[in-house]
């Protein structure tokens, strides 16, 4: 299952190391929306991603109403597959 999975993810996700910078960011993001721990590192993330590479606009696929909110105050599409 696990070759699998790492099979489907090559080429299709960017793997965004946990830098100072992406802490920095995520610490930032975490009091500013009062966010959990790993949902902060995973919109600083994307956030970094988009800055890094200059991709915009981003869209962040989440069932989590409090991190959607997030990326829509930081101007990222949010879309939830629960709807």
């Amino acid at each position: 299952m696990l070759e699998r999975f790492e099979r489907d993810l090559r080429g299709r996700a960017n793997v965004v190391a946990l830098t100072p910078w992406v802490v920095d960011r995520a610490t930032a993001l975490a009091r500013a929306y009062v966010l959990r721990g790993y949902d902060a590192v995973q919109l600083a993330s994307a956030l970094c991603l988009g800055e890094e590479h200059g991709i915009t606009p981003l869209t962040l696929v989440s069932s989590d109403d409090g991190l959607n909110t997030a990326a829509a105050a930081e101007a990222m599409e949010a879309l939830s597959p629960a709807v």
